[in-house]
């Protein structure tokens, strides 16, 4: 679960001889064009980048990956997004399969925990397909874990002291379906809006007038869940 992003990407700085456009795969599962200057790094959340054009004759050769500097908002001011007009939806091939051995080893873990606090079961799975590909020992860059990629600060909410103790299978689930309930609740069974509030933190779907946050990574991982829990339903 990702953590808030206070404002949307800037596609307005100047693209320089010094920059160089990659095409890279971003934690939220989303491609996007990234535009970076040289001497410069990538957002946190970016997994793997490709050079899709030569720089200047006088820059330096780009980097297959850069390594990430950490910033307060995952975003550089040198760094110009923009989003690829052709990317594809990362882990959303035609050949992946609608039930992976993971979801199937986590099944019955999550047909208990959504049952014990009434949330549909293939929503709670298209959330954990997304956020982790059902990998249990999953960490995210911003801190979040497990199954469910749940923050330690929401699991302090929820009476889970230690941040350890969200890689137990049983203590992540349980956090974040009661969480995934309450966002559900909080928002009168809008499931965009519970999703988007997932993602980016409630707080950010109410300033934004009860919709879906402008960040790109929010919208694109609310598709994802929704498009993951589409497929669930319509599978026998």
């Amino acid at each position: 679960m990702a953590s808030a992003q206070d404002a949307a990407p800037s596609a307005a700085a100047a693209i320089t001889r010094h920059s160089t456009s990659y095409r890279c795969q971003f934690a939220d599962g989303v491609e996007r064009t990234l535009t970076v200057n040289a001497g410069q790094s990538f957002p946190l959340s970016v997994r793997r980048c490709e050079p899709i054009d030569r720089p200047a004759v006088d820059s330096p050769s780009p980097p297959v990956l850069a390594p990430p500097v950490p910033a307060a908002d995952d975003r550089l001011p040198s760094v110009t997004w923009i989003e690829a007009p052709t990317a594809g939806r990362v882990g959303h091939a035609p050949h992946e399969p609608v039930a992976s051995e993971a979801a199937i080893e986590w099944a019955p873990q999550v047909r208990r925990a959504s049952q014990r606090h009434g949330v549909d079961a293939q929503l709670v799975d298209a959330v954990i397909h997304v956020e982790s590909r059902h990998r249990a020992a999953a960490r995210s860059p911003k801190g979040a874990l497990g199954l469910m990629q749940v923050m330690p600060a929401t699991g302090a909410r929820y009476g889970v002291a230690r941040a350890q103790d969200l890689l137990d299978p049983s203590t992540n689930l349980d956090v974040g379906v009661r969480y995934l309930r309450d966002l559900l609740v909080m928002f009168e069974g809008r499931t965009e809006l519970a999703l988007a509030a997932y993602n980016a933190g409630e707080g950010n779907v109410l300033r934004h007038g009860l919709r879906v946050p402008p960040f790109p990574e929010t919208q694109g991982y609310v598709e994802q869940v929704l498009t993951r829990y589409a497929q669930l339903r319509s599978t026998p």
